[in-house]
């Protein structure tokens, strides 16, 4: 989540508040075959203005043979600030997922790749990029669809922009190279057949040689799921 304000002061001006929404459809598998499509909306509101929207569509063609799942997620991004087109990204990632033969879990190792196309009126600062990466996860489910999952991914991005673009380190001709850590817990909660609770830990370690994304940084975020 990107950060609302980062200032040490905050009064009406400066608050702000983010809305998330995730839609998505599992088709029923037909002899081996699935297919989903997803939906993510995140909206940020700064100040009294929509500050940032993004938008993120995907399909994922699946097979399915005995207690393994392949699928391929094809993504499209689209990210705005202030109303106007700040960046594209195209991904694919690749999934491998084996169910236990207890049925109550389930570990899954994917990959990833993105290129980023950066669309605002910066001139300067051309932050089109490649991305790669690979993550690891476990899902073990409990009575009613209660679930706990855990996951690990890492990605490598760099970008066409360089170091000294960021105005940080001027006699640096480096390109800015982000290398991103992440590690998360989700909690899952049915409360009844179609709603559900759900609260997610995540710790992010950036290490990037632009100082203003070099970080360490914890996420907390809870919702409602609905599911029909």
């Amino acid at each position: 989540m990107i950060p609302i304000s980062e200032r040490g002061d905050v009064d009406k001006d400066d608050a702000g508040f983010s809305v998330k929404a995730d839609l998505g459809y599992q088709f029923p598998f037909i002899d081996n075959f699935g297919f989903r499509t997803d939906y993510s909306g995140y909206l940020d509101v700064h100040g009294g203005f929509l500050d940032i929207q993004e938008h993120h569509f995907s399909i994922e063609p699946q097979y399915a043979k005995g207690r393994f799942i392949l699928s391929l997620l094809l993504g499209i991004t689209s990210k705005l600030e202030d109303g106007q087109r700040d960046a594209d990204m195209i991904s694919i990632s690749p999934f491998a997922t084996y169910v236990m033969s207890t049925g109550t879990g389930a570990v899954a190792l994917y990959g990833s790749y993105a290129q980023i196309k950066d669309k605002d009126d910066d001139l300067i600062l051309n932050e089109d990029g490649t991305s790669h990466g690979a993550g690891v996860s476990y899902i073990h489910f409990f009575r009613k669809l209660t679930s706990a999952r855990f996951s690990i991914d890492y990605s490598n991005t760099d970008y066409n922009a360089f170091a000294r673009d960021y105005g940080i380190d001027p006699d640096s001709y480096d390109k800015r190279k982000d290398r991103v850590l992440t590690s998360s817990l989700n909690l899952r909660l049915q409360s009844t057949t179609n709603f559900a609770y759900y609260v997610t830990y995540y710790f992010i370690h950036s290490d990037s040689n632009v100082e203003i994304y070099d970080h360490n940084r914890q996420i907390l975020k809870a919702g409602i799921i609905f599911s029909n």
